[in-house]
């Protein structure tokens, strides 16, 4: 099995095509929202999520097509403090909702392919 590294989405800007900035959320014991660069409708050939857990807190994502609802502790996938981990994600998934098990912080998500 081959495996290739992440290579996150490349966007077209004024100035040329450039790589699309992770969405960074501002994150806490409420739950955001967050939209995923990209095609706001999904993206199949990008399927793979990268996501930079930077505070000191369990993390809890729920990905979706922008009627997932809320992430909770109990409906969502946990990433460990000061983590990053790469997913696969359904091809229709344009965002989702993050909550911290405590505190506050902030969780990056970037779109592409690969581990």
């Amino acid at each position: 099995m081959l495996i290739n590294p992440f290579r996150p989405i490349v966007v077209t800007k004024s100035s040329g095509q450039v790589v699309a900035a992770p969405v960074q959320v501002s994150a806490s014991t409420t739950a955001a929202t967050f939209t995923l660069p990209g095609n706001t409708s999904g993206d199949v050939s990008n399927v793979d999520i990268r996501v930079e857990n930077q505070t000191a807190s369990w993390a809890f994502v729920l990905f979706g097509d922008g009627s997932q609802g809320a992430a909770t502790t109990a409906n969502a996938i946990g990433f460990a403090p000061n983590s990053v981990e790469v997913m696969e994600v359904p091809n229709t998934c344009n965002g989702g909702s993050v909550i911290l098990a405590t505190g506050t912080g902030t969780v990056a998500f970037e779109r592409g392919l690969g581990v």
